[in-house]
């Protein structure tokens, strides 16, 4: 949920920084932290998957989760593109890339019975719409 959430959401973040935040850049300018924070939230996966291998499960999930949370705070304060660029891109899709590809994983190694894991797959792909749906509302 807080992986997929985070990337699904990327509009209404773009949209917040073309007509408020940032308007001084174009709408290309502000995609790079979208694909550049996708880009890294999928490609974590080379180097967090032999460490899952190797055992560092609960390691790569915490510091995952507190480098996501770290950078959404940070995100929370920032107001040029360079500090939107680290936080959002490089922190918060770094710390998914860490905690995703051992979250799949895990589930998928506890459960023998293709069927079983079938459906832990497919319910672990709902939490994205769910996250997606939290990060976007508004209050």
């Amino acid at each position: 949920m807080s992986t997929r959430g985070i990337l699904l959401t990327f509009g209404a973040f773009q949209t917040y920084y073309e007509q408020t935040l940032i308007r001084s850049k174009s709408s290309s300018d502000i995609s790079w932290i979208s694909t550049t924070g996708a880009f890294i939230v999928l490609s974590a996966g080379i180097v967090t998957g032999p460490l899952y291998d190797h055992g560092y499960y609960r390691v790569l999930i915490i510091f995952g989760s507190l480098l996501q949370v770290f950078g959404m705070m940070m995100l929370s304060i920032s107001k040029e593109y360079y500090q939107l660029f680290i936080t959002q891109a490089i922190c918060v899709g770094l710390g998914a890339g860490i905690a995703f590809t051992p979250s799949v994983a895990a589930a998928a190694a506890c459960l023998t019975n293709p069927a079983t894991r079938a459906k832990a797959m497919g319910l672990m792909a709902c939490g994205s719409s769910i996250g997606t749906y939290l990060y976007a509302k508004k209050h």
